[in-house]
């Protein structure tokens, strides 16, 4: 699988992984900021690192043995555009209240000297979970539409659990340094913006 990191640079060390979004400054944050930041560098790369191969794993196994196609087009096409990974995103100050009110969320529930973090699935299970019949991605990702009708489409949805098992465990790590409050309500989701949001803070 390609590979690609984001690095903090501007003092901070370690590194982020693709389809990871810092929107911020890394200049105008609190010793307590970069510190929340250090600790989650480790946790979202490991957490984007295990949904990726599983969900490359699983795709692989579905499309040869659910769908009867190993022509590799949709699995090459998912691994050089990152779509195997989760997609996460941080912010701080200003732009995490502005986040927060876009997606109808409450502003108010993060603190000034919290972090951000925004977590949602691979694209094609975010934005297609819930679809059983042959959709705009599968032609976007089989260039002109070339997917004959006789052929089963993709069920996206299938993926979707395993992988949010995976980012329950990545908030229940008792050794991470820093601690989760979700802000985003039960069952509220926005396939396009966010599945679960946190406020991040380091343990006291």
């Amino acid at each position: 699988m390609t590979e690609a990191t984001i690095t903090l640079g501007n003092g901070l060390e370690g590194g982020f992984p693709a389809r990871t979004e810092l929107n911020f400054d890394p200049r105008t944050l609190s010793a307590s900021q970069r510190n929340t930041l250090k600790h989650l560098s480790p946790l979202i790369r490991s957490a984007s690192d295990r949904i990726s191969t599983n969900f490359q794993e699983s795709f692989l196994d579905y499309q040869t043995y659910d769908r009867g196609i190993t022509d590799g087009r949709i699995d090459g096409y998912l691994d050089r555009t990152q779509l195997y990974r989760p997609q996460f995103a941080i912010y701080e100050g200003r732009g995490a209240e502005d986040f927060l009110t876009k997606t109808q969320q409450d502003a108010k529930k993060i603190k000034p000297s919290s972090l951000l973090l925004v977590f949602n699935l691979p694209k094609p299970i975010a934005v297609y979970w819930d679809k059983v019949k042959l959709d705009q991605l599968n032609e976007e990702y089989l260039e002109g539409g070339c997917v004959s009708q006789s052929i089963k489409p993709i069920e996206w949805g299938r993926f979707r659990w395993d992988m949010l098992r995976d980012m329950r465990d990545m908030i229940a790590d008792d050794t991470s340094g820093v601690r989760f409050e979700k802000i985003n309500n039960p069952r509220t989701h926005d396939a396009r913006n966010f599945y679960y949001i946190w406020e991040v803070k380091p343990k006291v």
